[in-house]
């Protein structure tokens, strides 16, 4: 049996996350900082806190320093356009307008860590980096070379980045906080992620719509469906989602069309599919309710659920699924067809009442079938129709902008999202010392999707936010013609 190479054997000691990893990542951090503040050169094989997407960054935003820029051969370097950012496959930059030698170009700019990675991934062979125009590196004078076997000049970088912003790059990567930039910020920066909770607040309702979509894909393109089975996953919350969903495919919407008007049998329906209503009991309403579910059941052919399915450990009465279920009931009754009705709706004004309806009488002084009926008026509140409009109304009227072509509706969405209160939850209270406070409901969805997706993964170079603290008090960059 082969013994494993000894990187392999390296990477099972390193393992991510495992005390080993930890302690060889706080010690490569302190070699780090002594390599930038006294110029020596660490050796490549442990390069973990530098990579390409800095080298983008660097050379996007032009943060090089004054002077005589030079390729390896000696030419003079211009830069009048550092060209658009390609995120596919191809050169890193396209459109790039230099000033190299005595010459004007435009075309690629590729970038690597090293000079002879040109060569390793076997670009002098492939024709789509035949415009390359400059092979940007950190460090390495192999020059790089076309198909056609022309030469194309490399440009080292070391030399012209400033040392503050290389250390402040690596105390990001390398921070234990769960906010990287949290050590770096002062107490006038807050202001700075404003504009980014709006962009991420965006991304994050994107993120739902996608969702959605697949959604509506499995119902067939029908709306009415589509969007019942994603409210009472909504209704259900994190707990209840999947159990809420199959109750509402298994009772589509045509089935409740026919018996909007008697919400008895609305009631009947949602609590006989449910699994709610097998057990024996001596309650009027109980009793009848389960007759009329027993003629539906058989008319239909419907299969219910078992009850064993939900959940209710850990949680407030008030949120019981059984308690949900009896508001959707409500809802159903006085609102079909719900989401072209919610979706007439132009602000949170006139959407609220529609959701903030009691439901039946039973339901307002019982938490479960045959409890003690001692439960409060069952009106749900209204940061819990937040909650709703939030995670359901909004992503759906969205998603429906988006695929009939029609920005007036996706703006729409956005907009209730800024009428709406900031939300309350653990991840808000993170940023909270750091004098981040969302406005409205746009920005503490944004709160979420920055920390799960920027500050989670360290993508510092992709929040503004952090590309304002890596560029701040650098030195003046050169003129660029």
């Amino acid at each position: 049996m082969k013994k494993p190479k000894i990187h392999q054997r390296a990477n099972q000691f390193l393992k991510k996350g495992s005390g080993n990893y930890l302690k060889l990542r706080n010690v490569y951090h302190k070699l780090r900082i002594m390599r930038f503040s006294l110029g020596y050169k660490l050796s490549r094989f442990v390069n973990w806190g530098m990579n390409e997407s800095l080298l983008h960054f660097i050379w996007k935003n032009r943060l090089l320093e004054a002077g005589d820029w030079r390729t390896t051969e000696g030419q003079t370097i211009r830069v009048f356009q550092t060209g658009q950012h390609n995120h596919h496959a191809g050169p890193d930059f396209n459109e790039a307008l230099l000033g190299i030698g005595l010459e004007r170009w435009m075309g690629s700019v590729e970038i690597h860590w090293y000079a002879k990675e040109w060569w390793q991934h076997g670009h002098q062979n492939d024709a789509a980096y035949n415009n390359v125009i400059l092979h940007v590196v950190w460090e390495g004078t192999q020059p790089a070379q076309r198909a056609d076997g022309s030469l194309i000049p490399t440009f080292e970088l070391k030399n012209w980045v400033a040392q503050e912003m290389l250390l402040r790059y690596e105390s990001l990567q390398f921070q234990n906080n769960p906010i990287p930039c949290s050590r770096l910020l002062r107490s006038e920066d807050a202001q700075l992620f404003g504009p980014m909770l709006d962009r991420a607040g965006v991304e994050r309702l994107e993120h739902r719509v996608s969702a959605m979509e697949q959604q509506l894909i499995a119902n067939k393109g029908d709306w009415e469906q589509a969007f019942w089975v994603w409210l009472a996953g909504v209704y259900g919350l994190k707990v209840n989602r999947e159990p809420m969903e199959a109750l509402a495919q298994s009772v589509p919407v045509h089935l409740l069309l026919k018996y909007q008007q008697d919400l008895m049998a609305v009631e009947a329906l949602l609590f006989g599919q449910a699994g709610f209503l097998e057990q024996p009991t001596e309650e009027a309403y109980l009793k009848d309710l389960k007759q009329q579910y027993q003629y539906l059941r058989q008319k239909h052919r419907l299969k219910p659920h078992y009850a064993a399915a939900w959940r209710f450990l850990r949680m407030r009465p008030g949120g019981f699924p059984t308690r949900r279920i009896a508001q959707l009931a409500t809802l159903v009754h006085q609102n079909l067809p719900l989401f072209q009705k919610m979706r007439s709706q132009h602000t949170i004004k006139t959407i609220m009442p529609l959701l903030l309806q009691p439901p039946s009488t039973y339901w307002q002084h019982h938490y479960r079938p045959g409890d003690n009926g001692k439960g409060k008026s069952g009106v749900p509140s209204q940061a819990m129709a937040e909650v709703w409009i939030i995670n359901a109304l909004v992503p759906a009227v969205f998603l429906y902008g988006k695929l009939q072509h029609q920005p007036e509706e996706q703006e729409k969405a956005i907009n209730w999202l800024e009428e709406l209160r900031a939300e309350e939850n653990n991840v808000l209270h993170l940023y909270a010392p750091l004098g981040v406070k969302p406005a409205n409901a746009l920005q503490s969805q944004g709160i979420i999707e920055l920390y799960k997706h920027y500050c989670s993964e360290q993508r510092c170079l992709d929040c503004s936010v952090g590309c304002k603290l890596l560029t701040r008090k650098q030195t003046k960059h050169a003129k660029t013609g």
